[in-house]
């Protein structure tokens, strides 16, 4: 058995130069930008709690809840970076597509869908929206 994994071996090492000899190019190309931003680790996957809520605070379609705030939180960036662009992707809602569609299930309400918001409580046009 011995012997025949020394030959193996042989037949291995001498098939290899073979291998080794064929001509090939490999051209890397790209160059290396600094206004790039990384998601912070306390920004990743996380849950935003939008609290309990009484149906007769929507007594009107159009009535919303407080506003939740979160943040999303970019480090490191680059030295040139002076804005950035966040945007969001969810299914629409199939009455009003401008919203978010909730999850379906026996406890999700009815009727109603997710804004998000910027700072100046002006929604977000950068929100994209798959059709319900």
């Amino acid at each position: 058995m011995r012997t025949l994994q020394y030959l193996l071996g042989t037949l291995f090492t001498l098939g290899a130069p073979a291998a080794l000899a064929a001509d090939s190019t490999i051209t890397i190309s790209g160059y290396v930008r600094d206004n790039a931003c990384a998601v912070a680790g306390e920004s990743k996957d996380f849950t935003v709690d939008l609290q309990d809520n009484a149906a007769k605070q929507f007594y009107a379609v159009g009535a919303t809840t407080p506003p939740v705030p979160f943040r999303i939180v970019l480090s490191p960036c680059g030295t040139s970076v002076t804005a950035v662009k966040v945007g969001f992707t969810g299914v629409a809602d199939s009455i009003n597509t401008s919203l978010l569609k909730l999850d379906a299930g026996a406890s999700a309400a009815a009727g109603m869908g997710v804004e998000i918001l910027d700072q100046q409580q002006s929604r977000l046009p950068s929100m994209r929206r798959h059709p319900p």
